[in-house]
């Protein structure tokens, strides 16, 4: 009976392709889970079949870890086994972030098709996915340090005319290194084939926090 009285609550988790993203939501996941209150919440943890594959053992029946196929036609050197950073050629990060944004529709059908209907969505790096997210609120977390985040993004949106970070204590050693870390984001960020250019990808996350009025982590 008090089973039945407790509250439930679908989350949905999207982190970047990368386990040094997934873990900290899954972290998360298992901490939400645990919570013994009148909340009851199960968590569906979304990412590619070649990141979930290793995952398989955290599986539980409030943990559901639901497969995202990325579209490979269109990106043969791509193949579903390289579909997650661990051992992606450097080279190919461009089109693992090209397939993953051609993916959002496929994100929006996987929304569609959970039931209960998710409360809640938490992302860190997919807000073109955030325009196929079916209404569900969404909610920035990333796995970054608010400092780290911040460095990065002013890299980012500086890349073009370098500008030193307003912050003297933050950073990777003087301007000069500064710089060049700049430089190599310019050279490493999206090739031009991404459908979203990172520079671009940080300010809609930002512009999504600060319209939808949800915070960040």
């Amino acid at each position: 009976m008090a089973q039945a009285e407790r509250e439930r609550m679908s989350v949905v988790m999207f982190p970047w392709l990368a386990h040094g993203h997934i873990n900290p939501y899954l972290e998360l996941a298992r901490r939400l889970t645990a919570v013994t209150s009148h909340l009851d919440v199960v968590v569906h943890l979304v990412s590619t079949p070649a990141n979930l594959a290793p995952l398989a053992c955290h599986q539980t029946d409030r943990i559901n870890l639901v497969s995202l196929h990325l579209p490979s036609s269109s990106l043969p050197d791509l193949p579903p086994a390289l579909h997650t950073t661990k051992r992606l050629p450097a080279r190919l990060m461009p089109a693992l972030k090209r397939a993953c944004d051609l993916a959002a529709p496929r994100f929006g059908a996987l929304l569609d098709g959970l039931r209960p209907r998710p409360d809640v969505l938490l992302y860190d790096f997919f807000a073109h996915c955030l325009q196929n997210a079916r209404g569900v609120p969404a909610v920035h977390f990333s796995t970054c340090s608010a400092a780290a985040t911040a460095f990065f993004a002013h890299c980012l949106q500086n890349e073009r005319v370098p500008r030193a970070f307003p912050f003297e204590a933050i950073s990777l050693g003087g301007p000069d290194e500064d710089a060049k870390y700049t430089a190599l984001l310019a050279i490493r960020c999206d090739g031009g084939t991404a459908l979203v250019p990172d520079p671009l990808r940080v300010e809609l996350v930002v512009e999504h926090l600060a319209g939808s009025g949800h915070g960040g982590s």
